[in-house]
């Protein structure tokens, strides 16, 4: 088995036997993992806190050349999150992020430049603002990168700019629709062009950028609904993050 080393953010981790730990990560370079990470979960553990939750950290672990099931030998963190961890509205917000990446993505699957999107997503939510914009920004950013590029700028229908001419969204179908195509039936959930604005800026500027946008707390449900319809979409069971469930209690 190859020992391999790279950074790793964890999506997902459960008990395993009595003292050791299952987890999945996602790594820069070799992409969605799975690992066994023995003794993780005695008190004096090597591993610390650098399996936890959200951690980033720097991992080495064996790869197996046959099974998907590979053995990590040494962590350290780089970044706890611990700000995400100790507050419930944080934790279901960056819940939500780490379940995207974990059902959208395969195992073994390598995506270019979603490893510093999902640390830069972790670290904007952990920084603060306003919590759902902020969710809305790294979930359409993450589908984008994954190839379901939102159209933004012209009727999904007609390729005509929708500028003046806005119906709303159509989230079966990934993108806006004018009030011509809106008229022959096509589904769409309606949307003004303030709201379309918000949504061109959450796909193109950066975290720090979007994290000094003030929207009302109405504008940001709006977005919010739009950005999760369309997840759900791209989605192949189309089913809702169950940490979005969470956070729809929260409220």
């Amino acid at each position: 088995m190859p020992l391999c080393k790279a950074e790793a953010i964890v999506l997902r981790a459960r008990d395993l036997g009595e003292t050791s730990k299952l987890l999945t990560l996602f790594t820069e370079g070799y992409g969605k993992i799975s690992v066994v990470a023995k003794g993780a979960r005695r008190p004096k553990s090597r591993f610390g806190a650098s399996l936890d939750l959200f951690a980033h950290s720097s991992i080495v672990f064996y790869k197996k050349t046959s099974g998907d099931l590979h053995l990590i030998s040494e962590s350290t963190l780089l970044q706890s999150f611990s700000g995400l961890q100790e507050d419930v509205r944080r934790l279901g917000f960056a819940s939500a992020v780490v379940e995207l990446v974990d059902r959208m993505v395969m195992p073994g699957e390598r995506v270019s430049g979603l490893f510093p999107l999902l640390l830069g997503g972790l670290q904007a939510l952990e920084r603060g603002g306003q919590l759902s914009l902020l969710l809305s920004a790294v979930m359409i950013k993450i589908m984008a990168i994954l190839g379901y590029r939102p159209q933004l700028f012209v009727c999904i229908a007609c390729g005509r700019p929708v500028e003046g001419r806005l119906a709303g969204f159509h989230a079966s179908q990934g993108g806006v629709v004018c009030r011509d195509c809106g008229h022959k039936g096509r589904a769409f959930a309606a949307m003004t062009s303030k709201t379309l604005d918000h949504l061109q800026c959450l796909l193109a500027e950066d975290f720090e950028v979007i994290g000094k946008i003030q929207v009302g707390v109405a504008e940001q449900r709006r977005i919010a609904a739009i950005v999760m319809g369309f997840v759900e979409q791209c989605a192949e069971d189309h089913r809702p993050l169950v940490s979005l469930k969470f956070l729809e209690r929260l409220r």
